[in-house]
């Protein structure tokens, strides 16, 4: 039996691309002016309102690719897909901060995506695992 503390912390950092993912989401408004500008640019024949849809919803549609194919996640050990989950947040990350436009942020905003879809399927499994009986409710909801 695991003690509380290693509960804790090991729940903490299973949530910790959640948590990621939460900041990089609500940072979409700091993001808005690039957009604006390329926009202009471009000369798209639909609104901006669009545009700026699409930058957001990309995230979702990475979550849904890769929790479609979650039950395949069930062959590889759980240590291993947290790994692989928060490489694709690094990856998409990095991308972001190295290359600041706008399709690459799409590409990057996708594969943080897929991040977030292997999370909601993995994590709360992985962390009503090392609980407790007493405590699992409690950090299920974490």
């Amino acid at each position: 039996m695991k003690s509380h503390k290693s509960v804790f912390f090991s729940s903490v950092v299973a949530s910790m691309s959640s948590f990621t993912f939460g900041m990089l989401f609500t940072s979409i408004g700091l993001i808005i002016p690039v957009l604006e500008v390329d926009y202009k640019k471009q000369n798209l024949s639909y609104e901006f309102g669009t545009y700026v849809s699409l930058f957001a919803t990309i995230v979702f549609l990475g979550a849904f690719v890769s929790s479609y194919f979650a039950y395949l996640l069930d062959r590889i050990s759980k240590d291993k897909i947290l790994l692989y989950n928060n490489m694709f947040y690094f990856v998409g990350c990095l991308i972001l901060l190295k290359f600041p436009m706008v399709y690459t942020g799409l590409i990057a905003r996708f594969l943080i995506g897929l991040g977030v879809g292997i999370t909601c399927c993995t994590v709360p499994g992985y962390i009503f695992l090392i609980s407790n009986d007493s405590n699992a409710r409690i950090l299920y909801v974490i």
